[in-house]
């Protein structure tokens, strides 16, 4: 199973929800969301998991003048935000000034997750896709599972965010070399997506084709479909 797979159910036990609302206790917390009625659906979602440090911006100036001002742990954007910059827009400004921090866990909200979207978004990912309508329990789920993983890729992703590469590709080596069952698939992918970063797309295209003999993923059929792009 891996760590994006995490069951809905796994903080229904009192004491594990106590601990999981105590860890989150101090997170600070913004939500981008053009639509008053939305934004108030989220922020009491947010209150429900004991997070007061909350933001709120009705669009992207707003958005990036708050993460200016501060920084979040948790931002959650909707990806349609009616005039002006949409929320991938918000994701690529955001990290092109260094805005976001690296353990900062950035969440789309969408409508519908269209193919146009998410192939935009293919430099610039966010760290996960909710589609609406959701609820408390699954945006608890998704919170708290890449929270987790920012946690544990902490040191590759401090790495990546001072732009040292070769100090990421090292210490994904390494926790490769773990075999974490629930995120070594999640390894290789960054492991990838890295080799491709340096050019190097003989590693990365390995990687990739050893995947797929274990099974068809659409992240590996893409990331070839990359390397050939890029190779013309």
């Amino acid at each position: 199973m891996d760590l994006f797979d995490v069951p809905l159910d796994t903080f229904s036990s009192p004491f594990k929800l106590h601990q999981m609302k105590q860890s989150l206790k101090a997170k600070k917390v913004l939500i981008v969301e053009d639509q008053a009625t939305m934004r108030k659906a989220i922020r009491e979602m947010i209150y429900g998991f004991n997070m007061k440090l909350i933001t709120e911006a009705a669009n992207g100036s707003s958005a990036i003048a708050a993460m200016r001002k501060e920084s979040f742990d948790i931002v959650l954007c909707d990806y349609n935000l009616g005039s002006g910059k949409n929320g991938q827009q918000i994701l690529e400004e955001a990290r092109f000034r260094k805005l976001l921090p690296f353990y900062a866990v950035f969440i789309m909200v969408t409508a519908e997750q269209t193919q146009s979207m998410v192939l935009g978004a293919m430099d610039n990912k966010p760290d996960e896709y909710m589609t609406k309508p959701f609820n408390a329990e699954q945006l608890l789920n998704r919170i708290k599972r890449n929270i987790s993983r920012k946690e544990y890729l902490g040191d590759i992703e401090k790495a990546l965010d001072s732009g040292n590469i070769s100090l990421a590709i090292a210490h994904c080596d390494k926790k490769l070399l773990e075999n974490n069952r629930l995120m070594h698939t999640h390894l290789l992918k960054l492991r990838a997506q890295l080799a491709i970063k340096i050019g190097d797309f003989k590693k990365a295209k390995a990687i990739y084709q050893a995947v797929l003999e274990q099974g068809e993923l659409n992240w590996a059929t893409l990331g070839l479909g990359i390397i050939a792009y890029l190779q013309d």
